[in-house]
């Protein structure tokens, strides 16, 4: 009798309670049926079309989970209470069964080493001394679920192995964040992980955090509802303060061994399956883009300041020569090769440009300034070697403007240079040549000006009129169209037009309208360019126009408004009230008409006296007046033209 009291005590039942529907813990997510998603969030989802009136009754409607046991060491009888959870559902030879059974308790608790409770006498078959996660991953216990420890992980939660520990808190506590952090600190903190590492499995490389790295973990919009920021995401974890990453290694010359530091990371990582080579670059720290003979490249045996040209050394041929031979050792393009390398050491620590340096030595003698290849080879080759584009871009535009060369400019021979080089051939040969625009700016002859400085080397350039001797009608260069035209479909006309020395006030030449200048500024003169020829195909105003050519028009307007307003009114004054008292007399006195037929020839009289003089203006004063303040212009023009 004893002992069955005991027993009922121990097992906390003395009846038994037929199953209604089994209560489901949650282990995986391949399905979404309950036993995959657990009890808890099947009924939340699903307690509509399955018939029930609400949540709760779909869950009432579950046999309630039991509590998961540990051992007990003073205990004798071979059931639950005593032995664990663990034991006595482990003892069911049928796996799903005895999966089943580890479902139908509550989730046991995550136990750090050496728990409260662990038992010193059979410390290896307790979890509290060891721990969840070396219990989980022992062969004591994995065996036991389906000898995978992420099973073993998931029957202690529902279906959190299949969400994540992160949004399985989320989701349970219903928004309630404070309940979200009771949640996750009742769990071990998880640890930083880096992008790809080796341990990533291939179905869960889209979700997973260990395969994502921690940092996309943290930004993704699930977790955004867990953590007030991506910080306090990245702080839960350990080892976020500092890297964990492994160093990157190049391989070393005249080392034998098959290390890492000897072979190469390349080399190490190439030995691995396709989706793990991956893995092990990424989990490296990035390594720099190398230039050509960089100063770690080996001298040659006997001949200090030599390099060694060694056919397989990323620091000797520099990264772009490697890539383009070895990329196949850890990467499926040449490209993906050169941008796992880091161009920071190619741009300035400040944000301030550094200096555009221009080339001082020829190839021939590059090997000789390891230390700062810039300075011998200059900016452009530089920044070359990162042949993708847009990293050249990047380098060229961390510099500043370089000089605007004319062709023969003083610095062409002021080293011992090349007469290819751009201060030799001058910018604008330079930036028209396919080869440089190839390789160095895209294709586009606009960067390559854009990168260049005119107030240094030459300019300001001479104003252009347009229609040079060989132009053709479709060419649309500078010196062919005109200077004001071409500007105006320029990004930045003003900067265009800043750039140009200015125009000279023009008087038409019917001497110099010969082929394409009969409808340009030096055949019709600026007055009629501005007022009607330019403004056919451009989005230069008449006032623009004049003024820079130094005439303010809608000030010599309103000038001789001021000047002309009061003789002309006095002008009118006095003879049109001459025209109109004579027209009165003449109809009141001689014709004897009425005062509304008079006042009829008073308005005919004066119409005509203004028209005739608004005819005289516009025919004779004005052109007369516009002649005398264009020659005056043209004189004043030369005369400050002699004094400069």
């Amino acid at each position: 009798m004893t002992f069955f009291i005991q027993l009922l005590l121990l097992t906390g039942r003395t009846s038994s309670v037929p199953a209604v529907t089994p209560w489901y813990q949650g282990l995986d997510c391949e399905k979404r049926q309950e036993r995959c998603l657990g009890t808890n969030l099947w009924c939340d989802e699903r307690w509509s079309s399955e018939g029930y009136e609400s949540v709760q009754k779909c869950v009432e409607d579950r046999k309630p989970p039991m509590q998961w046991l540990f051992p007990r060491g003073d205990c004798p009888f071979p059931i639950e209470a005593c032995l664990g959870t663990d034991e006595v559902c482990g003892r069911e030879s049928d796996l799903p069964k005895r999966l089943s059974c580890f479902e139908q308790r509550y989730k046991a608790p995550w136990s750090e080493p050496k728990s409260e409770g662990c038992l010193t006498d059979i410390r290896s078959l307790d979890e509290r001394c060891r721990g969840t996660q070396a219990w989980c991953e022992s062969t004591d216990s994995s065996w036991r679920y389906e000898s995978v420890k992420d099973n073993c992980l998931a029957g202690l939660a529902f279906g959190e192995a299949c969400l994540g520990t992160d949004e399985f808190c989320t989701i349970m506590s219903e928004g309630s964040k404070n309940e979200t952090f009771k949640c996750l600190a009742t769990r071990s903190r998880p640890w930083f992980f880096h992008p790809h590492p080796l341990v990533c499995a291939a179905e869960r490389s889209s979700k997973d955090e260990r395969c994502i790295g921690t940092l996309a973990h943290c930004e993704s919009e699930q977790l955004r509802q867990t953590y007030d920021s991506v910080d306090d995401c990245v702080k839960a974890r350990r080892g976020a303060e500092y890297s964990l990453l492994l160093p990157w290694h190049y391989k070393t010359e005249g080392c034998n061994s098959d290390r890492e530091d000897c072979v190469g990371t390349d080399m190490i990582c190439s030995r691995l399956e396709l989706r793990q080579k991956s893995a092990c670059v990424e989990a490296r720290e990035v390594p720099p883009f190398l230039v050509w003979l960089s100063e770690t490249c080996p001298d040659r045996p006997g001949i200090p300041g030599r390099r060694l040209m060694a056919k397989d050394s990323e620091y000797c041929l520099g990264t772009a020569k490697w890539c383009a031979s070895q990329f196949r050792i850890s990467y499926d393009t040449e490209k993906s090769c050169r941008h796992h390398r880091s161009i920071k050491h190619f741009l300035p620590e400040s944000k301030t440009p550094s200096r555009w340096i221009l080339a001082k030595r020829p190839l021939s003698q590059w090997h000789e300034c390891p230390e700062n290849p810039e300075l011998c080879m200059g900016t452009e080759e530089f920044c070359g070697q990162l042949i993708d584009p847009d990293r050249i871009l990047s380098c060229l535009e961390a510099r500043e403007l370089s000089p605007f060369f004319d062709m023969d400019s003083p610095r062409c021979h002021a080293v011992d240079g090349s007469n290819d080089w751009e201060a030799c051939r001058g910018t604008q040969a330079w930036c028209r040549d396919p080869d440089n625009l190839s390789r160095l700016y895209n294709g586009s002859e606009h960067i390559c000006l854009k990168l260049r400085n005119r107030s240094q080397g030459g300019g300001p350039y001479p104003w252009q009129y347009g229609g040079s001797s060989g132009c053709e009608a479709e060419d649309r260069d500078e010196h062919c169209v005109g200077t004001e035209r071409m500007c105006s479909r320029a990004r930045n006309a003003t900067d265009c037009l800043a750039e140009r020395k200015e125009p000279l006030f023009l008087l038409s030449d019917p001497t110099d309208c010969f082929g394409a200048k009969n409808q340009l500024e030096p055949c019709v003169g600026t007055d009629a360019w501005c007022l009607g020829e330019l403004l056919r195909d451009s989005n230069i105003t008449t006032e623009e126009c004049f003024s820079r050519r130094g005439f303010r028009r809608k000030g010599m307007r309103e000038e001789m408004m001021t000047r002309f307003k009061y003789p002309v009114k006095e002008l009118i004054l006095k003879y049109g009230g001459n025209l109109a008292m004579n027209a009165a007399y003449w109809d009141l006195l001689v014709k004897q008409s009425d005062n509304a037929t008079a006042m009829t020839a008073v308005v005919r009289e004066l119409e005509g006296y203004m028209d005739g003089l608004w005819t005289i203006l516009t025919t004779f004063v004005v052109p007369d007046v516009m002649n005398r303040v264009e020659r005056l212009m043209i004189v004043g023009q030369k005369e400050e033209a002699d004094r400069k």
